[in-house]
């Protein structure tokens, strides 16, 4: 069986912190969160790559709008260890 490692994304102390809070089988739902964060956070950080770069723009500006995003990319064969629950419904 497959898991996908499902991550709190959020700013914190001025940085991007990636937090594992779970995981889900649901490969479809994997895709929804990585979409949603496809669609958000790295279209924002894509356009905004030279403002970032020039210290126009802050992070901050992202995550005053969109406190927190998820995704799901890592994939494991067990989640025996990590301390995670299954989580489902993010979307």
């Amino acid at each position: 069986m497959d898991y996908f490692i499902i991550n709190k994304i959020q700013l914190v102390d001025g940085g991007i912190k990636y937090t594992p809070i779970g995981y889900t089988t649901d490969s479809e739902e994997s895709v929804s969160l990585n979409t949603n964060y496809e669609n958000t956070l790295e279209v924002w950080l894509s356009t905004n790559t030279e403002g970032l770069k020039a210290g126009t723009t802050l992070l901050s500006e992202f995550f005053d709008i969109t406190p927190t995003v998820y995704s799901a990319a890592q994939k494991t064969t067990s989640v025996e260890g990590m301390g995670l629950n299954d989580i489902t419904g993010l979307l």
